[in-house]
């Protein structure tokens, strides 16, 4: 069945909205990234030995990296390449979640609108969706 599918995407959460002929589908994802790990009593984060200093900032960026396209790959896998695809969404992340899509054959030769789109509400963004599809289809 073709459907319709608007997506809002951050680095925290994603909502999903499926629409079909008379029914609508909701799909929330928190995001499990963990942008800044905080320790109790933490100090400078850095290490001096001798000239040198020591810092664990490219691990840190490689883990943010490796849960970010987890987090991304997790929200591809809710979707429907049979469904007409507009993502919504605040920063660069509705770009990285089109390259994450365009990696799975179904997705690689299908037409992506994004759209940029401040935080709101699952109400207000099921709205937004309809009334998207809706000057679309006009």
């Amino acid at each position: 069945m073709k459907g319709k599918t608007g997506i809002w995407i951050d680095g925290k959460k994603a909502i999903i909205v499926h629409l079909f002929d008379h029914t609508e589908v909701v799909d929330i994802l928190e995001s499990e990234v963990v942008y800044r790990q905080r320790f109790p009593g933490e100090g400078k984060a850095f290490t001096r030995l001798g000239e040198y200093y020591i810092s664990n900032e490219e691990k840190e960026e490689e883990r943010v990296h490796h849960e970010r396209r987890h987090y991304l790959e997790a929200v591809v896998a809710k979707l429907d390449a049979d469904c007409d695809i507009v993502v919504f969404g605040p920063a660069q992340t509705k770009q990285e979640l089109l390259k994450a899509m365009q990696k799975r054959p179904e997705f690689a030769s299908k037409l992506i609108t994004l759209k940029p789109a401040d935080d709101m509400t699952v109400n207000q963004f099921k709205e937004k969706v309809r009334e998207y599809f809706e000057q679309v289809v006009a």
